[in-house]
């Protein structure tokens, strides 16, 4: 599959979720960029899948709850 998909990142099973927030969460403090570009910056710099950073940073959880005040 490495072969077909040479840029697949996959987590690790070694770790939990709880791991992966605080590695997240401790490198977005570190971040200087204060924009969404930053979660991208920290998948890549932790070697993550595309939105892992979104989704650990409470972001996703932010706007899949957000009222934008239509039904």
């Amino acid at each position: 599959m490495s072969i077909l998909f040479p840029n697949n990142k996959v987590l690790s099973p070694r770790k939990s979720y709880d791991e992966f927030s605080k590695m997240v969460n401790d490198k977005l403090k570190e971040s200087k960029n204060e924009t969404f570009s930053a979660l991208k910056e920290t998948d890549n710099a932790l070697n993550l899948p595309s939105g892992t950073s979104w989704e650990m940073s409470g972001w996703k959880d932010y706007f899949d709850f957000y009222d934008t005040g239509e039904e």
